[in-house]
This record gives structure tokens, C-alpha cells and sequence, in this order.
């Protein structure tokens, strides 16, 4: 097999990069940058409409309600986007609390799109674990406090042990 990539010109080192399996496009967002790009065939275009612009981006797909959502915790009240295969739709009155962005990954053991948010608490950084519905976050009860230096965690969803790792 032979990988091949082909980068947009001007889309920063830092961008994220999804598939959505609905519309059977790979997506391109960057933090700080409120472009997206999809890709068709052989190249690449810039899609209709943006994302808010925002450092603290979140973006994931959900396999279980068949939705790629982005996430900005921080910026507005209405800081979940869906993408409906050709531009990002706000969802209002549906978003996670204003906080920082740890990592979002779908759960395939437990059916769930998980969003990680921290929240500062007496000097330290608590995890908050949220939860997509289809239509709303929802908390997930259980938190676990970690040191200031972990802000940039990774999360992915690992097949072999049906669990969510964070690196």
C-alpha cells in the first residue's frame, strides 16, 4: 500500500483531519482557523460557510447517531457545529459547558462520542467527561483530577482492549 498525501495549500501544521462516514468525506479544520476543506477524488476545496475561529477545537464523528460534530468550549453558548456533507450548522441551546478542551473520541464499546473538558479547580485541572446524545451534551458522573501539565492529552478509541486511551 501506498500512502499518498496531498496537503491544502495555506492549512496550518496544526489541522485536524476527519472522516465522515455519512457523507464519505475527509475533512480538514484547524484550530485558529475557521476553513474547512474536503477533499473529492483527487483534490481538495474549501467548503461553504465556516467555523468559529478558535484555538480550542474539538472535532469527532459519531457512529452511533451517524453526526461529525466540532466543538469550541470557551467561545460562545452555542459552541456545537454538525455537518450537514456541505457546510457547518450551529446547534443551538445543545452545547457543552464553557470550558477547555481536552480531547473528543467515539467509544465504539459504549456507543458514545465522549468530549473531554477541563476545569480549573484550587490550582489543578479536573477532567470533565461529557457525553453526545444526538441532541444534547450530557455529564458523565465520574471525574478524575490531573496535574496542570497534562492540557494537551490525546484520546482515541483503542479496538484491541475496547477502551478509551488517553496519551
Amino acid at each position: 500500500m501506498q500512502l499518498h498525501m496531498v496537503i491544502p495549500t495555506g492549512v496550518p501544521d496544526s489541522s485536524s483531519a476527519v472522516y465522515d462516514l455519512a457523507t464519505r468525506q475527509v475533512l480538514v479544520v484547524s484550530p485558529g482557523d475557521p476553513h474547512t476543506w474536503i477533499w473529492h477524488d483527487d483534490s481538495w476545496s474549501e467548503a461553504k460557510g465556516s467555523l468559529p475561529d478558535n484555538s480550542n477545537l474539538a472535532i469527532a464523528y459519531d457512529d452511533e447517531t451517524r453526526q461529525l460534530l466540532s466543538v469550541f468550549p470557551g467561545t460562545t453558548s452555542d459552541s456545537t457545529w454538525l455537518w450537514n456533507g456541505n457546510t457547518w450548522e450551529p446547534q443551538y441551546g445543545t452545547s457543552a459547558p464553557l470550558r477547555i478542551i481536552s480531547g473528543m473520541t467515539y467509544d465504539e464499546a459504549t456507543k458514545q462520542l465522549i468530549l473531554m473538558l477541563l476545569v480549573p479547580t484550587n490550582g489543578e485541572l479536573v477532567q470533565e467527561p461529557w457525553f453526545w446524545t444526538g441532541d444534547t451534551w450530557q455529564q458523565v458522573r465520574s471525574t478524575s483530577t490531573i496535574g496542570i501539565h497534562k492540557v494537551d492529552e490525546y484520546f482515541g478509541y483503542d479496538r484491541a482492549t475496547r477502551q478509551v486511551v488517553a496519551f
